[in-house]
């Protein structure tokens, strides 16, 4: 579990675990060691077969988006938006900043 960054809980050892304390381990676990797995695949996928396709246009991206425990970040990440928005920021660097993957 330590190796590789798992929670107990997602192998079902719930001793000394509360909801909060799951959700919190959970959302760390899916940031810290999904996420990046996930972005290194996409990366090298990308550089190897796709940057060939039409002049390397295309780029591959993970939806996040129905991940529940990403839910809060992705709030928190919206917040954020709001507040480089209100600084006159333009959408487009708003979007590449915050990684929103945004159309």
């Amino acid at each position: 579990l330590a190796a590789y960054g798992v929670p107990k809980f997602n192998i079902g050892v719930y001793e000394d675990i509360n909801f909060a304390t799951s959700k919190a381990a959970d959302k760390s676990f899916w940031q810290n060691t999904l996420v990046p797995l996930d972005q290194r695949i996409m990366r090298a996928f990308t550089n190897q077969w796709v940057k060939f396709a039409e002049g390397g246009r295309f780029k591959l991206e993970t939806d996040y988006s129905l991940v529940m425990a990403l839910a809060q970040y992705f709030t928190e990440k919206l917040e954020q938006a709001k507040k480089l928005a209100e600084l006159f920021v333009p959408v487009a660097e708003i979007n590449e900043r915050l990684e929103l993957n945004l159309s």
